[in-house]
């Protein structure tokens, strides 16, 4: 829903707590008539990462004043919900800037990389690397805070849009001010860029020069710069030969280590099979349970009447002595009267053995 002019300015009042970005007259580029005109080659060649270190500057300060408060202010409560459409997620205005950031300093690179050091005025050319990676780093600390510092402005804008139809409605006037600021950030930032195109192109040139000029001091240049890289590719070499034999010790280590482990949890298996053997008998002894200490052989085939006897356990030997006379006379007795069923004289025999007591010596069936 659209705001007018008139009622704008209370609603902004009411749900942002954070001032207005500053949109200050920007200091344009200085054209080439307005630069100080170069004495010399040391001083075109030291102009360059100043306007770049200002031009960055400037863009961070730029951003610095536009940006919003990382929190705004909580909504006045509306008056009657209504439904507002979802607001539309912005394209980011940072891409313009590090592209030029990157074309600058790749630029940079090339120059340095193709000329000799210090060529072709002599001590110049260590302050000026030096200059221009302390403007780069400098440049890419402050574009990785803006880069999170839009991150978390684009989480607020995501929080916004995923609120109800109510809160959306209260809402809408935030998300409308920070629509304006990224806008302004935008237009911005492109004439950022287009500064920082400009100043890309004038090192491309002063390279193209310093080119045409070069001659044998690049060659030599050249050829040094290949014998450091070959001297690296020596020590990277090196390099993986130490690492591949410090990968073999590890695997060696590792594979010592997997065979101590082995070995030790077999012996650990061992230890607990005798224990679990200790606590059946044990248990055989005292007529206990055993089937918690059975489990242990789980993958072993067991008798089925140790199998059958363990929950409740088998009877001991005390037992089975108290018990075994009364069993015996009753099997004697069951022997007898079938002896008595046959003729009149195993009748008598059995008489007498019941009478008597006697028993038989050999060891008999049953």
């Amino acid at each position: 829903m659209a705001n007018t002019p008139d009622d704008k300015d209370p609603v902004k009042t009411d749900t942002l707590s954070q001032p207005e970005a500053d949109t200050g007259p920007e200091r344009p580029a200085p054209t080439e008539s307005e630069r100080p005109p170069a004495t010399d080659g040391t001083q075109a060649q030291g102009d360059a990462p100043r306007e770049l270190a200002d031009t960055i500057s400037e863009a961070t300060a730029a951003w610095d004043d536009a940006r919003p408060s990382a929190e705004p202010a909580p909504a006045a409560a509306p008056k009657a919900p209504k439904a507002a459409p979802a607001p539309r997620a912005r394209g980011g205005f940072l891409a313009p800037v590090i592209g030029g950031v990157l074309a600058v300093g790749l630029g940079f690179a090339a120059a340095n990389v193709i000329k000799p050091e210090g060529w072709p005025f002599p001590g110049s050319g260590a302050g000026l690397g030096d200059e221009m990676r302390a403007v780069l780093a400098a440049s890419d600390a402050r574009l990785a805070e803006t880069q999170a510092q839009i991150a978390a402005l684009q989480d607020q804008i995501a929080a916004l849009a995923g609120a109800g139809n109510g809160g959306a409605e209260a809402l809408a006037p935030q998300i409308a001010a920070l629509a304006e600021q990224t806008s302004a950030l935008s237009g911005r930032t492109a004439d950022l860029a287009d500064r920082l195109a400009g100043l890309d192109a004038r090192v491309e040139d002063l390279s193209k020069a310093q080119l045409a000029v070069a001659g044998e001091q690049a060659a030599e240049a050249v050829a040094a710069y290949e014998r450091e890289i070959a001297a690296m590719r020596a020590e990277l070499a090196t390099q993986r030969d130490e690492n591949a034999q410090l990968a073999e010790a590890v695997s060696a280590v590792a594979d010592r280590a997997e065979a101590e482990v082995d070995a030790a949890m077999d012996r650990a298996a061992r230890i607990e099979a005798r224990a679990a053997l200790m606590r059946i008998d044990a248990a055989l002894a005292s007529g206990a349970a055993f089937d918690g200490a059975l489990d242990q052989f789980a993958g072993v085939e067991m008798p089925e009447v140790l199998a059958r006897l363990a929950a409740q356990g088998v009877p001991t030997l005390a037992t089975l002595q108290r018990d075994f006379p009364p069993a015996a006379r009753a099997a004697l007795d069951a022997a007898l009267r079938v002896e008595a069923a046959g003729s009149a004289g195993d009748r008598v025999k059995a008489f007498l053995r019941s009478q008597l007591g006697l028993r038989s010596l050999a060891p008999r069936e049953g």
